[in-house]
């Protein structure tokens, strides 16, 4: 919500396309479908809250830093094979974690990464391309999350080559 109410919810001018865009969203927002495979997404985030290790301010900051270091990696080219993206993806995946879950950290990785890897729906992409209609601002969100689940993806790849 920090992040919609931040881009999607200025006091702008939209152009032709916006308001469609816009009105499908609200469509999406009011359809139990996409609530479902919205709840589903963010289980995480919802869990996480009922058992907070961080206030919720400092969860703010530790994403908006996240979305930081992805729009430098993005802006740089970096791969997802980097040192350096790899750092922005293990504190996003860790991001989520709890004390409990910090003893194995690897076992929590696969956990959870393969969790936000698979909780991505067409409907969960249907609306990030809307929100980046209504403000193209978005998009950069959105292209650092890929990144980081290009950067998940190679990392859960190692990790079971080095099992087997």
């Amino acid at each position: 919500m920090h992040f919609f109410n931040k881009y999607m919810m200025k006091d702008t001018k939209l152009s032709a396309k916006q308001p469609l865009a816009w009105n499908e969203l609200q469509e999406m927002i009011g359809d139990p479908g996409y609530l479902a495979d919205l709840a589903r997404c963010e289980l995480p985030f919802f869990t996480l809250v009922h058992h907070p290790q961080l206030q919720a301010e400092a969860w703010v900051r530790k994403m908006e830093q996240i979305h930081v270091r992805a729009s430098e990696a993005l802006e740089k080219q970096w791969p997802a094979d980097s040192p350096a993206v790899q750092a922005i993806m293990w504190d996003f995946v860790f991001i989520y974690a709890g004390t409990e879950q910090m003893e194995d950290d690897e076992a929590f990785f696969r956990k959870q990464a393969r969790y936000m890897l698979d909780s991505v729906t067409e409907r969960i992409l249907r609306f990030n391309k809307l929100c980046a209609i209504v403000n193209p601002e978005w998009s950069q969100i959105v292209e650092g999350v890929t990144l980081l689940q290009k950067a998940m993806h190679l990392r859960l790849e190692q990790l079971e080559q080095t099992r087997t």
